[in-house]
């Protein structure tokens, strides 16, 4: 339970640090704000792929189609270099999760052998098997095992035993 908690946790805070970093930078910004004046030397094409676009892109003036430009692209940067960041914490929430999920099964197989055991125990002390039914018995289980996926019932063995197969 302590596991799925932590896990849990760590997802959480894999998801907020994600949205920071996608999303944050794509927001707009206060268009209040003192603004700066550049000189920028742009190519003519350059420029006239601007004047073609900003009024599409819902720019009231080619400054601001630049300006957003430059944030999206800025924030595209800042992206490349978080991953680099999340990358490693994305894997250690998955190794942990695949680490949880071994330590159960595990755990279940070992509940498994030991109630197989239990069985074959009792059945040994029951009954005075040689070693050659208990070979053919081996070769007939491992067959059966495998023709139905693992999945044995206590019909298809009955049936084995009574000779109706």
């Amino acid at each position: 339970m302590q596991d799925c908690k932590q896990i849990s946790f760590m997802i959480q805070i894999n998801l907020r640090l994600l949205s920071q970093v996608f999303l944050l930078p794509f927001c707009r910004k206060d268009n209040n704000m003192k603004k700066e004046q550049m000189n920028v030397a742009l190519d003519p094409a350059l420029k006239a792929k601007i004047r073609g676009m900003y009024k599409s892109d819902n720019c009231s003036t080619m400054t601001e189609f630049v300006q957003k430009a430059v944030e999206f692209y800025i924030g595209y940067l800042e992206s490349q270099n978080s991953v680099n960041f999340i990358a490693p914490i994305i894997t250690d929430t998955i190794k942990s999760t695949v680490y949880a999920t071994e330590q159960r099964l595990a755990r279940l197989l070992f509940k498994e052998a030991v109630e197989t055991a239990k069985l074959a125990n009792i059945t040994a002390a029951f009954h005075n098997l040689d070693d050659n039914t208990l070979k053919s018995l081996h070769i007939r289980c491992v067959q059966e095992v495998s023709k139905i996926n693992g999945i044995l019932t206590l019909e298809d063995a009955t049936k084995f035993q009574n000779g109706d197969e």
